[in-house]
């Protein structure tokens, strides 16, 4: 009788010793199959969606083949098991096991997240303080604005590094919703391609939005976003700028009350840019977007305030930028459009000023109060 136990207990041995091979060869199964479902999840290689189930099916199997070696070898072999955790081999040993299903348990961890949620890693990760590998708050908002996909074919030859453009086109494909993405074409090796395109010169992006197309002509995020905007919207928005009372001018240098920067910024976003002079003319042009009254000198007339009137309700837009009283040529004199906006908006223009506490020069006034 106790020559058969000893014989059971060989054959338990043995059969414990395969459980445990069979474990040792699902955990190595299990970590690649794991880690190359997370380089699947991270976008690093693709294969087809059959060839995807069967992967997750593999790493299921390799799973469920570790959990029954080991409980395999645990019931075959129980007095090893036992001399294991309660001899010397557990405290040289628990510290190996306790690494072992920490790496384990972070490769499955991070295995489900990834699969789980594709676009955790895609999302550029920005550690600095000033967030300056960020997109702007106007960039994200014109990416989530696409109506449609737009292709952005930058043409870099070997003479150009294209790394700096690689990095900002992906943070545009990475942030918006599938409706932007890009390829590089080296124009020497297929001027083909760039003559079509229309491209004369290195390291310029051609964008193209249907039969929408626009060139950036240089890579940077301003460029892009400008380039975008006008793939968006093809058809210039008018914009004027009211003068004939010392307003703010558009054109040339005027000290700190140019408005050459707004008008360039305004033109860069394809908006058209032109001044209007309602003391000559008797109508708004039909196709006036908005109409900028930039810090007027002097006031408008009664006749000016109610063509501003029927442009505001017909549905046209008035941009107003008051300077405070004293900084002008009002004196005491009556002003129309301060009365208009009284009476028909319950806009009070106050004898009070804004100071910018923040500014080199706080004291100057920068706009009277409303």
């Amino acid at each position: 009788m106790a020559l058969m136990a000893g014989k059971k207990k060989n054959q338990n041995a043995k059969y414990a010793l395969i459980g445990l091979i069979v474990a040792l060869v699902a955990c190595i199964a299990t970590g690649l199959l794991a880690s190359a479902n997370t380089l699947l999840g991270l976008g690093m290689f693709n294969l087809p969606p059959e060839q995807t189930d069967g992967l997750d099916l593999a790493l299921q199997i390799s799973g469920a083949l570790l959990a029954i070696g080991l409980l395999s070898y645990v019931v075959l072999s129980p007095d090893t098991v036992r001399r294991f955790f309660s001899g010397r081999q557990a405290r040289y040993g628990s510290n190996s096991l306790i690494l072992t299903l920490a790496v384990v348990g972070i490769v499955f961890v991070a295995n489900y997240l990834v699969f789980n949620n594709p676009g955790i890693l895609n999302e550029p990760w920005d550690f600095t303080e000033d967030k300056a590998n960020t997109l702007a708050p106007e960039t994200l908002d014109v990416l989530a604005a696409l109506p449609e996909k737009v292709t952005a074919t930058a043409f870099y030859s070997n003479n150009l590094n294209p790394a700096t453009a690689e990095e900002l086109l992906q943070k545009f494909k990475a942030n918006s919703n599938g409706n932007f993405d890009y390829t590089f074409i080296n124009p020497d090796l297929d001027p083909i391609a760039a003559r079509e395109a229309g491209i004369t010169g290195d390291g310029k992006i051609l964008l193209q939005m249907g039969e929408t197309k626009e060139v950036a002509s240089f890579v940077s995020e301003t460029e892009l976003v400008r380039s975008l905007i006008r793939v968006i919207s093809p058809e210039p928005r008018a914009v004027y700028f009211l003068e004939g009372h010392g307003e703010a001018g558009v054109g040339g240098v005027s000290g700190d009350r140019a408005m050459s920067i707004a008008a360039s910024t305004m033109e860069s976003k394809n908006y058209t840019v032109d001044t209007i002079n309602l003391l000559s003319s008797s109508s708004i042009p039909e196709d006036a977007e908005v109409i900028i009254i930039a810090g007027p000198q002097k006031p408008l007339t009664n006749a000016e305030v109610n063509l501003l009137k029927q442009y505001v309700d017909a549905g046209g837009a008035l941009l107003i930028m008051q300077d405070p009283p004293f900084f002008t040529e009002f004196g005491e004199a009556e002003d129309p459009l301060a009365q208009y906006l009284q009476t028909d908006w319950g806009i009070i223009l106050n004898n009070d000023l804004i100071f910018d506490f923040a500014s080199q020069q706080p004291l100057n006034a920068i706009s009277a109060g409303a």
